[in-house]
């Protein structure tokens, strides 16, 4: 634990020690370069880093395979089935049971099943298209917590260079004000504040570096990087003015396209509901074996006997029931109703969501603008409270006061930014990739 205060009567270096170490620290976090000069890795690279190695992006993946090979079951049912079939029939004495055995090659197809089989198909082509359209979806949140995160380490980076400076500043002007107690001036209450303040700077330094670690193991896991890799971000470019957007950009997003396709699985579950009403009408045929075994001259469990082949048109048409169709039919009716009003649901919301984002974007970069102009001129009011102490026409409080300003106008103004990158980020989020 690192502790900043020292009697007054100790010498200037051992009351610095203290202060020096937390300053190397983030010298080591902010500015030391890598060990074997790490190329910065950029935003770009980091998506795609993020995008190869992510752990949770394969598991949308995989439900985009699963419906793509639902769509091929529903598919193949359109065709024509292949088997064997076959059994043995046996027992004593032979007025009970008779000998007799079936192997057979069958095939079976169905004629008209009242559409029931390409409602299947048009249904799981759906349910692909939303499930292509959901991963869509998590590839973008994964772009946005890359951003995001990114984004605050940039931030956090920017602060703690901001910090360590401020404190080397404020070092000099303890200092100053040591050297001026030593000389037997009476100074001893400007030499408290002074350095309460660098304690309670020093401990913001210690907390941004904590957030700092904290943000990078984010920023790895998402990479798909080990925790103890190093992690050295090219800097991102300054905010640019909002260029005009596109028209309805809201519209492309992939939260829109999983909410059409689920409103057309559901239109075709009606369809698929209405089919088993209508007249079915299938084709088998068979080809094989009925031999009869042992002394029974007859195969009365089949229906014949020796070599041959056979076909069977069949058909059937559910006419009646209580209750069962019309409840289906209601409830996917119902259904229908209910994902229409999903995808309307989906739509308002993206487009709720671009428009905060955009409108936050615009009003961000003015913000940007202003906060990145008020930092040199707090800097340039503290060395000029600072010179006028020195010449006596200032006092400590209106140093320390000046010294606080500055501080907080670069924390601002790092802060600033960061809101307007995130605010870009939701904005590419539900907007035109």
């Amino acid at each position: 634990m690192i502790t900043l205060e020292q009697p007054f009567g100790g010498g200037r270096n051992e009351a610095m020690a203290p202060l020096r170490c937390v300053l190397a620290a983030a010298a080591v976090l902010a500015f030391a370069p890598p060990a074997h000069a790490q190329t910065p890795l950029t935003l770009t690279a980091a998506l795609t880093d993020a995008r190869a190695h992510n752990a949770t992006l394969p598991v949308a993946a995989f439900d985009t395979a699963m419906a793509a090979a639902q769509v091929g079951a529903a598919s193949g049912a359109l065709w024509p089935t292949l088997g064997i079939d076959g059994d043995l029939h046996g027992g004593a004495p032979s007025k009970y049971a008779s000998g007799d055995a079936r192997l057979q090659l069958v095939a079976s197809l169905p004629i008209y099943d009242g559409g029931r089989l390409r409602a299947g198909v048009r249904q799981a082509e759906a349910e692909r298209a939303v499930s292509a359209a959901r991963f869509r979806v998590a590839r973008r949140d994964l772009d946005y917590q890359v951003k995001a995160w990114f984004s605050q380490v940039i931030e956090l980076e920017d602060e703690i260079a901001l910090d360590t400076r401020g404190l080397e500043r404020l070092g000099r002007y303890v200092d100053l004000i040591e050297a001026r107690r030593q000389s037997g001036q009476p100074v001893v209450g400007d030499l408290l504040k002074a350095r309460v303040q660098r304690q309670s700077q020093a401990a913001d330094l210690a907390e941004t570096q904590r957030q700092l670690a904290g943000a990078r193991l984010q920023l790895k896991e998402l990479l798909g990087r080990s925790p103890d890799d190093s992690l050295v971000l090219a800097p991102l470019p300054a905010p640019n003015a909002p260029t005009p957007p596109p028209a309805e950009p809201w519209t492309a997003t992939p939260d829109i396209a999983a909410a059409d396709a689920a409103e057309r699985s559901a239109r075709t579950a009606i369809a698929a509901v209405k089919a088993d009403r209508r007249p079915h009408l299938d084709l088998s045929a068979n080809v094989g074996a009925q031999p009869v075994i042992g002394s029974s001259f007859d195969a009365p469990l089949n229906n014949g006997r020796d070599l041959g082949g056979e076909f069977v048109l069949s058909v059937s048409w559910p006419l009646w029931d209580r209750g069962v169709y019309s409840n289906q039919l209601q409830e996917a009716r119902l259904a229908l109703d209910q994902s229409s009003q999903q995808a309307l649901v989906a739509r308002r919301d993206a487009r709720l969501q671009w428009y905060q984002a955009h409108t936050d974007l615009t009003h961000l970069y003015q913000v940007v603008q202003l906060r990145d102009s008020t930092v040199p001129t707090a800097e340039d009011a503290y060395l000029q409270s600072e010179s006028l102490y020195r010449g006596g026409a200032a006092d400590a409080l209106q140093v320390l006061d000046a010294y606080t300003q500055w501080m907080q106008a670069g924390l601002d103004a790092a802060r600033a930014r960061l809101d307007y990158r995130l605010a870009a980020a939701r904005e590419a989020r539900w907007g035109t990739e």
